[in-house]
């Protein structure tokens, strides 16, 4: 421990703060921007009392936010954990637990459980609103990019699950993204963009009242299955990016995919944007299938926002309900970024899956991420998050980096997915894991300052904005025998 955490404090003291702190290289949390995650407000760069102006010249902040607020779709989601990370290197300066942690609207004065960190150059970060019991670290702890410290939750001034996420710069808060309305440089090494169009991220079916089911973030009941007897198909769902003058309309399909019945377009209300919404809807099975209550099979229901197809969900009438076991989640697919991670790379796994078809029974699903260094196990994790991270210091030159998925609804687990990847080794500019002539002539063909703090320039081995002879000492050194 005390040798790890050296090694990790040489890391941030050599860090050349001439070009600034360093960029960060991942969002700080487990899930996928605008998938299971979506950010509603950004920092206000607005300071007249009123007015509200967000780094792309739009409203989505509040009056005087200082950060970035990015929600999970559920408490489900919390309780099943979606992990928080350290953005950069550092040192645990503050921390707060035990704080009630599943508020849904602003209480006065209430306490969030939180980790503030202090990187090199000035910075800090602050992870705001954690799960109560989530936090791991304690002040004085030495951190890697990428180390867990927490998991999202709803504590304190919080009416969501969601992480408060705030980068300060040597006392001032900043917005970590740059644009046209926040000119300063992104705090981003390849900045996250954001989505304006609409869609679903979360839905589910319900054969019972849904008065008895809190609203979201409150869990929501799910299946997949009607029987004969039922009357009154229910459907609740959390729609984001829904703009003034929008239209919905559903579609009742057969198993053949052809349209049989249709209700709308019915006329959305909200008279500015609907960053995230909520909707319960119902439909008389009698009305939209025929022969109700003498069939059984497979249909679907589509649902169109302003003539684009946010989903078809498909659902099974049965003779009874009870028959039915459940079902695993369905297949997913995965990926690891970057696809030559270096030695001090942040690296990353995704799941592909679709947002709400991806299990049968519309069971919320959950991920066992187990990562592997060279055959060793170094994390295994169940998140409710589409995305996990191995921290910066866990693979080193050479090694081979892997990650097993398997998706979990509660019950079952689905089919695992591993990806692999290679970590390059230490001073292998060109990508082919040796380290020689063609890496020097590389230094020398690009000596001097890189082009800019966006543009690529991999012989600047310790990202110092500079070729020089540091970068050279670093391939004489690692030169492969």
């Amino acid at each position: 421990m005390a040798e790890r955490d050296a090694q990790r404090n040489a890391q941030r003291a050599q860090f050349d703060c001439s070009t600034g702190p360093q960029q960060m290289s991942f969002w700080p949390t487990g899930g996928r921007l605008y998938r299971d995650l979506f950010t509603t407000n950004f920092v206000d760069l607005d300071s007249n009392v009123g007015s509200i102006l967000s780094f792309e010249c739009n409203a989505r902040a509040y009056d005087g936010h200082k950060g970035n607020d990015t929600s999970i779709r559920s408490f489900a989601e919390q309780i099943a954990g979606v992990p928080v990370f350290a953005a950069l290197d550092g040192v645990v300066t503050g921390t707060q637990d035990g704080q009630y942690d599943q508020h849904t609207e602003w209480v006065t004065g209430a306490q969030a459980n939180y980790v503030v960190l202090e990187h090199a150059c000035g910075r800090k970060t602050y992870y705001w609103h954690l799960r109560n019991g989530s936090v791991c670290v304690n002040v004085g702890d030495i951190v890697a990019a990428g180390e867990q410290i927490g998991t999202i939750g709803s504590s304190g001034i919080s009416s969501w699950p969601h992480l408060h996420f705030e980068v300060k710069d040597n006392g001032t808060p900043i917005e970590p993204y740059s644009g046209a309305c926040g000119p300063g440089n992104s705090a981003w090494e390849d900045q996250p963009g954001v989505v304006y169009d609409t869609y679903v991220s979360d839905a589910g079916f319900w054969y019972e009242p849904l008065d008895s089911y809190g609203w979201l973030p409150q869990p929501q009941p799910r299946t997949g299955h009607f029987s004969q007897d039922d009357d009154t198909l229910r459907l609740w769902m959390l729609v984001h990016n829904v703009q003034p003058g929008s239209t919905r309309q559903w579609e009742f399909l057969d198993a053949s995919g052809t349209v049989i019945s249709s209700a709308g377009p019915f006329n959305y209300t909200n008279t500015s944007e609907l960053r995230k919404g909520q909707g319960r809807y119902y439909f008389s099975l009698a009305s939209h299938i025929p022969n109700w209550g003498s069939v059984t099979g497979t249909w679907f229901l589509r649902l169109r926002i302003n003539g684009q197809i946010m989903f078809t969900m498909p659902f099974d009438v049965v003779e009874d309900r009870n028959d039915i076991g459940n079902r695993p989640p369905r297949p997913i697919g995965a990926s690891l970024q970057p696809e030559q991670p270096e030695a001090d790379d942040v690296i990353i796994a995704s799941v592909h899956t679709d947002l709400i078809n991806d299990d049968e029974d519309y069971d919320m699903v959950k991920y066992r991420y187990m990562w592997y260094v060279n055959g060793a196990l170094v994390r295994d994790v169940m998140s409710a998050g589409q995305s996990d991270v191995l921290a910066r210091d866990e693979a080193g030159s050479g090694d081979e980096v892997t990650c097993c998925i398997m998706p979990n609804d509660g019950q079952d687990y689905g089919d695992p997915v591993c990806s692999d990847v290679l970590v390059k080794v230490t001073g292998d500019i060109n990508g082919d894991q040796w380290v020689d002539i063609t890496d020097l002539l590389l230094i020398i063909s690009d000596w001097g300052p890189c082009d800019g703090p966006f543009e690529p320039c991999h012989p600047d081995l310790n990202r110092d904005g500079l070729v020089n002879i540091s970068d050279l000492l670093i391939v004489l050194g690692s030169w492969s025998r």
